[in-house]
């Protein structure tokens, strides 16, 4: 999803995902500060190999982390991914006859 932002005074378009938009625009409110000032800071800091999409998703990435604790991870439900895959690995090979 294409949006225009003004970085650094500049108008300029950034591809992201959906879900990308909408994390910036939680942090920015968390932070309290616009998407336009965290994506200009981002962009001050990335590394010169860096794009400013890619340095934006390891941001959040790193971010995400950062906020990641064990109460956190157990009151959004997490630790349950590998009972999640197992069952939809057997709804699966029901669905499909039997046959893996």
């Amino acid at each position: 999803m294409k949006r225009s932002i003004r970085i650094g005074g500049h108008r300029t378009s950034l591809a992201l995902e959906g879900p990308m938009w909408d994390a910036l625009e939680d942090v920015g409110r968390r932070e309290k500060i616009t998407v336009s000032a965290l994506c200009t800071w981002i962009e001050r800091i990335k590394g010169e190999e860096s794009s400013l999409t890619s340095a934006i998703r390891v941001f959040l990435l790193e971010y995400a982390l950062a906020a990641a604790t064990d109460d956190g991870h157990s009151a959004a439900g997490h630790g349950r991914l590998a009972q999640e895959i197992k069952h939809h690995r057997r709804a699966s090979v029901k669905g499909a006859g039997g046959k893996a």
